[in-house]
């Protein structure tokens, strides 16, 4: 009986927080361990004050991701009303395993509800102005976003790009630079001081992370140019000619900063196979911090896919209940996932 009390009260006491605003809606929602903390209880007493919360459709939770506000004061400022959302439409140049999980994760946060995903890939996208139920997203999270139109985009578009674009549209920078940056200070500091950088196709067609390791080894005082820059198809296989290309132009490299995943495995099996990867060097650097990174166990660039995609549903959820987007920019900064080999 004691115990029914104490999970009314929590919810009395969670739910009167909500609607006073100390939580606002996207916002994230304290964890069950936090809360029992707070409360002195269990898990159990927490757990069933959430599930009433969740019923009446003040929070939502979403597996592996978090629990998050969904309730809406009726209150709000004048003007702002809700919108049937039916589709999120996402204009991307290309489908990749960073797009990929972006799109996946998205989908988990809109499982439950009646809406549609559309992906339109197109290499130099045209300029298209959706109806009020379609929430549009310009997703070109490693690309400088010059094909992006910098007006004309309404309340219903959210701008993803690698860097702060002059827009008048809400955007996500995705902070690709200081991630490179991060990742060439880490090879400094261990040891690695004649650096190279096997990108694809995309650093010469208007990607951003060319440039973002040659200014990072201006930064880090390492020395670069054109022979630290090889370009491969983004597949293992290509990764490994890459390498072998590489290995001609800057035969004392010893650190290998790649554009992807697949290529870091490629350089990684050439290495291999020309044994030079005995000893703590040399160092692979993948990007995407994918299964491939994890398997053969190099470091690898985290874009956090899910944070973007956590990001792109909080303005969902404003959208729909204002008829806008949220104005303020946030930053999400890749984080460099360190793994080493079992034998080193």
């Amino acid at each position: 009986m004691k115990d029914d009390y104490l999970y009314l009260r929590i919810y009395e006491e969670l739910k009167g927080e909500i609607a006073r605003g100390v939580y606002q809606t996207g916002d994230l929602f304290p964890p069950e361990r936090a809360l029992k903390e707070r409360f002195s209880t269990t898990h159990i007493t927490v757990r069933n004050a959430l599930t009433r919360l969740v019923e009446e459709g003040y929070i939502e939770r979403f597996s592996g991701k978090g629990t998050y506000v969904t309730y809406r004061n009726s209150d709000e400022e004048d003007g702002e009303h809700e919108i049937r959302l039916r589709t999120i439409r996402l204009i991307m140049e290309r489908i990749d395993s960073f797009t990929a999980g972006i799109v996946n994760h998205l989908s988990e946060h809109i499982e439950h509800q009646d809406i549609d995903i559309v992906t339109d890939i197109r290499r130099k996208p045209s300029f298209r102005q959706d109806g009020k139920e379609t929430f549009q997203v310009w997703l070109f999270p490693e690309s400088s976003g010059e094909y992006i139109p910098r007006e004309g985009l309404h309340d219903n578009t959210l701008v993803v790009a690698s860097r702060d674009i002059d827009s008048s549209s809400p955007r996500i920078i995705c902070d690709i630079s200081s991630g490179i940056s991060a990742a060439v200070k880490y090879a400094k500091e261990a040891g690695h001081t004649s650096l190279a950088y096997v990108g694809t196709h995309l650093d010469i067609t208007g990607g951003v992370k060319r440039d973002a390791f040659l200014d990072a080894l201006g930064k880090h005082d390492l020395p670069g140019g054109g022979n630290a820059l090889m370009f491969s198809g983004g597949t293992i296989e290509a990764g490994v000619h890459a390498c072998v290309a590489m290995l001609r132009k800057k035969p004392d490299a010893t650190g290998f900063l790649c554009a992807d995943d697949f290529t870091a495995a490629g350089v990684r099996e050439c290495l291999v196979s020309r044994g030079r990867d005995e000893g703590p060097d040399p160092l692979v650097i993948g990007f995407g911090n994918t299964e491939i990174s994890s398997f053969f166990r190099f470091p690898s660039l985290d874009l956090k896919a899910h944070q973007l995609a956590a990001l792109i549903y909080q303005n969902v959820l404003e959208y729909t209940g204002t008829g806008r987007v949220l104005r303020s920019a946030a930053v999400v900064q890749p984080d460099l996932v360190i793994r080493r080999r079992s034998d080193d």
